[in-house]
């Protein structure tokens, strides 16, 4: 199961489901502050990658925040999380492949 959701979140998507209204963004978040924020979180990632050397990530279970009833491996949800960031530059690359983006803003 935990390689199917790993695979399934890699892009592009194969399967779309809708984010859980606890995980979307405020919709007056303000630009600036989204590219700031997304490094912060890249950075709090590796920092808790690292520090997860040396503990069996099989072994080590984690619950899901959003679907209570599902527990990964430390390791599979490690890939998982990076598979959903991947996720999420493919498809702002293909906003920016888009003709009607503005292009001053690249």
């Amino acid at each position: 199961m935990e390689k199917w959701i790993v695979r399934a979140t890699e892009p592009p998507p194969g399967i779309r489901l809708k984010t859980p209204a606890s995980a979307r963004p405020p919709d007056d978040q303000p630009l600036a502050g989204v590219v700031a924020n997304f490094l912060v979180m890249q950075d709090e990632l590796r920092k808790r990658i690292h520090a997860a050397k040396g503990i069996d990530l099989a072994r080590a279970k984690t619950i899901s925040p959003f679907v209570k009833a599902l527990k990964m491996g430390l390791g599979p949800c490690f890939a998982f999380l990076l598979a959903h960031e991947r996720r999420h530059l493919w498809q702002a690359w293909q906003v920016r492949k888009d003709e009607g983006f503005p292009r001053q803003l690249c």
